[in-house]
């Protein structure tokens, strides 16, 4: 029973390496794509160009709030629930490490939102989106 037990602790630490690598990455990446979107890209991007960095900063910002809270996922039909069993910055109450959960869960909801709204808005006006030349 132990040997099964030690198994699965490396995958504990494997969940918890990954969202740093994430965020080192996210953040590297995130902040070159920004970077040249603003200083390389031309004017005829348009609304695409603030779409891109919209989208990039919202990344940003939820692999900062993945690293503080580390959260699990419960996934049932058309519903998600965010759950965590660890305390987030030393917090022990339960209403206090709920504040970081309902944090990620705003920044995960935002996301979702901003892909429907750019998907509706490509289909309105796929025009809009599309890069001029």
């Amino acid at each position: 029973m132990s040997e099964s037990s030690g198994n699965f602790l490396f995958w504990i630490q494997v969940t918890h390496f990954v969202p740093k690598l994430g965020f080192i990455l996210t953040t590297l990446f995130g902040s070159l794509l920004l970077l040249l979107n603003y200083l390389g890209a031309q004017k005829n991007f348009g609304s695409y160009k603030y779409l891109i960095s919209a989208f990039t900063i919202l990344g940003m910002v939820f692999s900062a709030v993945e690293i503080l809270v580390y959260p699990n996922v419960h996934n049932y039909k058309a519903g998600f629930l965010f759950f965590s069993f660890q305390e987030s910055f030393g917090l022990t109450s339960s209403w206090s490490r709920n504040i970081p959960l309902a944090g990620i869960h705003k920044v995960f909801g935002n996301g979702i939102k901003e892909i429907q709204v750019s998907r509706i808005s490509s289909t309105i006006n796929p025009a809009s989106t599309a890069p001029s030349s």
